[in-house]
Parts: structure tokens; C-alpha cells; sequence
């Protein structure tokens, strides 16, 4: 190339880059400081960030050259660099560099031409993997809203077809009550009740499995005893084992507390789930239910129940569809051995919620062997019994009371009328809430019985108001009644001097109430105690009797005592857990109200509402009730 050519390249890149020449420390040997002033006394290193980032990989550069396209320079000057680095020899490096800052603008049309690209590229990407994601939801939802459907479907004709049949018979059953002849009355009645007591069974499991599946199920620790819980429910089969000619037995392995506390009411569901279903499909032979220890301690048990069957048995495919809702046997139709089929599956989640699991083994024509264990306590006085020591109130002790009845439902009413006239009560009746106000602000009353609704008014706010008014009833005891758990109602807190039953009430538990809360009040002083509970308990034995009564005196002012403190303090978690404590010895003393005043105490403590001096009247009362309990011990000694 001619000399001419070369200083035309020269002059027209000259001015846009440049070329340095260094060693291994760095330390310039020729630089033509074209676009930076390169300090040939001074290592690179230590004048430029850039290459002092870069000195460890330029040392083991070879012969292929290292190249930087583009690089937003900010050292001596602000510009768009691409820079070589290459190994000249054993000791030398060259940096060459190239100015592109007016290149700038079209680099970056370049640069953001090709972002656009890679980021259409890569939002077409994301929007084809949402629309197979939607696709997919979408299948899902239309498979779920399938299966929603079909077990909607399944659910209404299934239940529906339950309680078509009882209701179907008791239209009938009532139908022949109005015609027949007295004598068959009895007999009528019963199969009304059976039949009734069938449809709200259905109920019940339907409302059991919404509560399961939202996890809702509460237990309650209660003590009984097991045996009195297993021959109860041994009676309620023995019409059915009967007429099919089978034998149903319990048997209690030796090292089984007489007294275990656990939840009754729950236990005895999943053991008439488990006991009906053996029953349903065994046909000859024999349902055995047994039950054992699996480990104990001072204050811990496990037991494991068994119900064994010589039924028809199950395939192993079975096994497994029988706990899912509205499932039969294969081979079994639904219409042959009726029920929900959702027995199954409600008992095992409340074993489930008792800290155990079912299991089940069994065998085509050989029969059935279902079991779970659950955790529990040994227990000592007995706090809940299927046995019936209420005693049915006289007629002499009901007379003439003069009893303020306000319902608005027309079956209800009838059904109170016909008690009050059968108790012999002086008794009025309202519907509305109006009709209550104008009687209870002017004429007096031994008891008020009201509906919590009535219509669509709440007659607790009116009766709160009646509490804080002069009058004539400002004190009248109040048994409320509803078709919702108490729990539903926290407004009555406030209200003093109540009961509560749930609709429909219990005409023998509806009497003893009225009985006991409206007999004339014993000042606070004067509590008198009732042993029923007690002797019940007892069972007959005057020194275990006797040892029960000592057993509250001596630790009932106890219990008392550590309320007080822990209300001082204020410590209200220790007060709940004193007036959950004290809760089954005041049971035990019989005094319905006093119990009742325990009962809004402990909703007050939830509320951190408790105050000192409601406590010292509580714990007034009992002490008065302790001194009667002891004048009654005395007696029987």
C-alpha cells in the first residue's frame, strides 16, 4: 500500500482510536493517547477501574484476542468504546480501542430493534403457555363443574328419596291416628316416633358431614362410664337383631377403666354407624363389639374398639369406596338396605377428629372386621350417663304457677298448651313481641317461657330491657327457646336469670325446668342442694356417696379460692380454666341456676368482662350451698 493511502487511513481513523502497549504490571511502553491520557509512570491497573477488573484474565490471555463490541466508557471521559485486548508476545499486551460514540444512536435503533424482537419472541412465548394454562383450567373447571354436578345430582336423589320415604310414612301414621280406635293409639305412636327419630337421623348425617369437611366438629371431654355408653347402645338394636335372628355382644377386656372421659355423644355415633352397618349386612350368625386397652398411663389411655361381623362381606375394591359419600356394597342396592351411605364416611372423620383412624379387613362371604383407637382418660366421677335420673315432676309441684308462654309457631303452641294443661299451669300465651311487652309491664308472673324469635323481632333485646325497668316481672325467671345451638346466642350474656333448651324441648326436661326455676328463690345464704346427681352416681353405695360429698367440700373452696386470686391479678385465662374446672362439682349440687350463673360467669370471662364482685356473690352462693351439702352429709351418716 502506498504511502499516500496510509495517511488517508491515518487521518480519517487517527482521531477515533487508539493503541497501548504494556506489560504484565501494567506499565505503559507506548500509548498514542489519542482518546485517553494514558501516565506511562503509572501501572494501567491503577489508572483505569476497567482494566484493573480485567488484569487476572488478561495474564492468562493467549493468542485468541478478547474482545468488548461495545462499552459505556465513564473514565476520563463518557463514550462508546469497543476495545481488544491481545497477547503480543511472552511480556507485551496491546489495547486497542475504536471511538463508536457516533454510532450511538443508530447502535441503539439497532439494539432496541432487537430487543423488541427478543422480548415479542418471549412475550409470544408466555402468551402460549397462558392460553395452554387457560386451556387446561378451563378442562378442570369443566370436569369439577361435571362432577359438582353429578354428585349434586346423586345428593338430592339419594337424600331426597330418604326422607321422602319417613315423611310419606308419617303423613300415613297420622292419617290413621285421626281415625283409628284408642287401643291402637300406643302403638301408633311409637312407629310415628321410630319414624320421625329415622328422618332426623338423616338429618343429622348430612349436617355431621358439612361439619366434618369444614373441620367444625367440636369435641367435648366428659366423664362416663363405657359400660352404661355400650349397653346403651346394644338396646337401640335389639329389635333389629331380633327379627333377623342374630346375636349381638360387647366384650370389655380386663384393664379398661370403668370411667373413661372422652366425648360420648361422638363416640356412641361412630360406634351405632359402625354396629348398624355390621348389623345391615348380616344376615345369620353373629356382630361382636370389643374393646381393649392399647397403652395406658397415669393420666393417659388409648383404646382400641372392635366390631366384628360373620356378614357378607367386602372385596378389597370395596373397602375403600365405602367411606366416600352415598356408596353401597357392590352387588347391594341402595333401595334394598336403604340409608344415605354417608354413615361410614361421618364416622370416620369423627374418629379421625379423636385422634384415630378406622380400618377395616374383610372378606367376600366371611364377614367384616372394622377398628380404630382413640386417645382418652381415665376418669372418676361420672359427668354424663344415658341412664335417667330425672325424676318425672308431680302434678302438686307444677299447680296453679302462673307461666307467660310467647311462641308464634302454631304446632309449637299447641303442643305447650297441651302441657301447661296437663301440669295444671296458670298459663297465657302471646305471638308477637307487642303482645309480650304489654303483659310483662303490667301483670306478674312465676316464669316467662319465650321463643328467642318471634316473627321477625329477638325478644332478648326486650328482655334485656325488662331487667333494667321497673315492674312487675323485672326479676321473672326466663327459659328461652330456640331452634339454634346456645353458642348462636352470645347476646344473652348479658341477661341474668335464664335457661336455654333447643326446640323441640323435652316435655319431662321442659316440666323439671319450670319446676326448678320457678319455685320461690333461696336467698343467697340458703342454697339448697339437691343429691340426685349425686346418689345417681353413687349408684347405691352410701360410702362412695359420702366420700363424693367430701371430695367437693374439700375441693370446691379451693377451686374458689384460685379464681379469686386470678381475677385480682387480672389473669383470665386461669379464671376460665377455674370456672371450667369447678363446673362439674357444682353440677353435681343440683342447683340448676346456680350452675346457669357458672355458665354466664364463664361467657363473661371470654369477654374479659368478668367482675370481682360478681365472683365473691358466686362464690357466696356456694359456700351456702357447702354448708346445706354438709347438714345432708351429716344426715346420711
Amino acid at each position: 500500500m502506498s504511502e499516500r493511502l496510509d495517511s488517508i487511513k491515518l487521518e480519517q481513523l487517527g482521531p477515533k482510536c487508539q493503541v497501548v502497549l504494556f506489560d504484565e504490571q501494567g506499565l505503559v511502553s507506548e500509548s498514542c493517547n489519542t482518546l485517553l491520557t494514558i501516565n506511562k509512570s503509572v501501572p494501567l491497573f491503577e489508572q483505569f477501574d476497567f482494566l484493573l477488573s480485567l488484569q487476572d484474565v488478561l495474564k492468562s490471555l493467549q493468542s485468541e484476542p478478547l474482545v468488548f463490541d461495545l462499552v459505556e466508557w465513564h473514565e476520563q471521559k463518557e463514550a462508546l468504546f469497543s476495545i481488544t485486548f491481545q497477547r503480543k508476545s511472552a511480556k507485551q499486551w496491546l489495547w486497542f480501542i475504536v471511538d463508536r460514540s457516533h454510532e450511538r444512536e443508530q447502535i441503539l435503533t439497532v439494539q432496541q430493534s432487537r430487543n423488541n424482537a427478543a422480548i415479542n419472541e418471549e412475550v409470544l412465548a408466555i402468551q402460549q403457555k397462558y392460553l395452554e394454562a387457560e386451556k387446561k383450567l378451563l378442562a378442570y373447571r369443566n370436569d369439577e363443574l361435571l362432577r359438582i354436578q353429578k354428585f349434586k345430582q346423586r345428593f338430592f336423589a339419594e337424600v331426597s328419596h330418604e326422607m321422602r320415604t319417613p315423611l310419606h310414612s308419617i303423613t300415613g301414621l297420622v292419617k290413621l291416628l285421626e281415625t283409628t280406635k284408642s287401643q291402637d293409639v300406643p302403638s301408633l305412636l311409637h312407629a310415628l316416633k321410630a319414624t320421625s327419630q329415622h328422618l332426623n337421623h338423616v338429618i343429622n348425617d348430612v349436617l355431621d358431614l358439612s361439619k366434618i369437611e369444614e373441620g367444625k366438629l367440636q369435641l367435648e371431654e366428659l366423664a362416663f362410664e363405657l359400660k352404661d355408653i355400650l349397653d346403651s347402645i346394644v338396646r337401640g338394636f335389639t329389635l333389629s337383631t331380633q327379627e333377623k335372628g342374630i346375636v349381638l355382644e360387647t366384650t370389655i377386656a380386663p384393664g379398661v377403666p370403668q370411667i373413661i372421659v372422652s366425648d360420648p355423644i361422638r363416640l356412641s355415633q361412630v360406634l351405632y354407624n359402625l354396629i348398624g352397618n355390621a348389623i345391615k349386612f348380616t344376615h345369620s350368625g353373629s356382630v361382636t363389639l370389643a374393646v381393649e386397652p392399647v397403652s395406658q398411663k397415669a393420666k393417659s389411655l388409648r383404646l382400641k374398639f372392635s366390631v366384628h361381623d360373620t356378614g357378607v362381606g367386602m372385596s378389597e375394591e370395596s373397602i375403600a369406596k365405602i367411606l366416600e359419600p352415598f356408596t353401597q356394597v357392590e352387588g347391594q342396592s341402595f333401595y334394598e338396605y336403604g340409608g344415605t351411605g354417608l354413615g361410614m364416611g361421618i364416622a370416620q372423620g369423627i374418629i379421625e377428629t379423636m385422634g384415630g383412624h378406622l380400618k377395616i379387613k374383610s372378606e367376600l362371604g366371611k364377614g367384616t372386621s372394622m377398628w380404630f383407637s382413640i386417645d382418652c382418660k381415665p376418669g372418676e366421677v361420672t359427668q354424663y350417663t344415658t341412664r335417667d335420673y330425672l325424676e318425672e315432676p308431680s302434678a302438686a309441684s307444677l299447680q296453679n304457677l302462673r307461666v307467660l308462654f310467647a311462641e308464634d309457631d302454631a304446632m309449637s303452641t299447641m303442643m305447650l298448651k297441651q302441657y301447661a294443661d296437663n301440669w295444671g299451669l296458670s298459663a297465657r300465651f302471646v305471638e308477637t313481641l307487642p303482645d309480650l311487652k304489654a303483659l310483662l309491664w303490667s301483670e306478674s308472673y312465676d316464669l316467662l317461657v319465650c321463643d328467642l324469635h318471634l316473627g321477625d323481632d329477638h325478644s332478648a333485646g326486650l328482655i334485656e330491657k325488662l331487667r333494667t325497668t321497673a315492674g312487675p316481672n323485672r326479676q321473672v325467671p326466663i327459659i328461652f327457646l330456640s331452634g339454634d345451638a346456645q353458642n348462636k346466642h352470645p347476646e344473652l350474656s348479658s341477661i341474668s336469670q335464664w335457661a336455654y333448651l333447643v326446640k323441640p324441648a323435652n316435655p319431662k326436661t321442659l316440666a323439671l325446668k319450670i319446676r326448678d326455676m320457678a319455685k320461690p328463690k333461696h336467698n343467697t345464704m340458703n342454697e339448697s342442694v339437691d343429691l340426685t346427681h349425686l346418689k345417681n352416681s353413687a349408684q347405691g353405695n352410701l360410702a362412695f356417696l359420702i366420700d363424693l360429698i367430701e371430695t367437693i367440700m374439700e375441693n370446691l373452696p379451693k377451686d374458689l379460692q384460685k379464681l379469686k386470686e386470678a381475677l385480682d391479678q387480672p389473669d383470665y385465662e386461669t379464671c376460665r380454666k377455674m370456672l371450667h374446672k369447678v363446673k362439674p362439682s357444682i353440677g353435681y349440687l343440683g342447683i340448676p341456676d346456680l350452675l346457669e350463673e357458672r355458665n354466664r360467669l364463664y361467657d363473661l370471662v371470654a369477654e374479659q368482662r368478668l367482675s370481682k364482685e360478681e365472683v365473691l356473690r358466686f362464690a357466696n352462693r356456694i359456700e351456702a350451698a357447702l354448708s346445706d351439702l354438709k347438714r345432708q352429709k351429716e344426715e346420711l351418716q
